[in-house]
């Protein structure tokens, strides 16, 4: 599992006291393995969707987002993020891509962490587009 939940992530000095600092690590480890989760679904849906055509699923994380990128044969492209440190939306809102680094900001397109976020036939290129 990747390590990026070190303390020089956050300014612990901020934080009340080591309670918090347990509360906080928590909500970024449980997006950390909701966000791996959601990168298994996404190629799950993928292999019943399109058996023949190879695609893989990764995460890069940021400062301040986890990128989930698709990856087939010749190309990339980003599926959307996971927020962790934008203060505007709570740890586990999935970001819809308005390009390769920057998420679209408008609206959170669901939560991993809060609710069951799932994968179906129209989330299959990026979260649902806001209704």
């Amino acid at each position: 599992m990747l390590d990026f939940w070190s303390p020089r992530l956050y300014n612990i000095s901020m934080l009340n006291n080591k309670s918090e600092v347990k509360m906080l690590n928590s909500k970024y480890e449980v997006a950390e393995a909701k966000a791996l989760e959601l990168c298994q679904a996404i190629e799950e849906k993928h292999k019943v969707d399109w058996p023949t055509l190879p695609l893989n699923v990764y995460l890069k994380k940021g400062r301040k987002y986890i990128k989930i990128i698709r990856k087939n044969e010749s190309q990339q492209c980003v599926w959307g993020f996971i927020n962790l440190k934008n203060e505007n939306f709570n740890v586990g809102d999935v970001l819809m891509a308005a390009g390769w680094n920057t998420p679209a900001t408008n609206k959170a397109r669901g939560n991993i962490v809060e609710n069951d976020y799932k994968i179906t036939g129209s989330r299959l290129y990026g979260p649902d587009y806001l209704k």
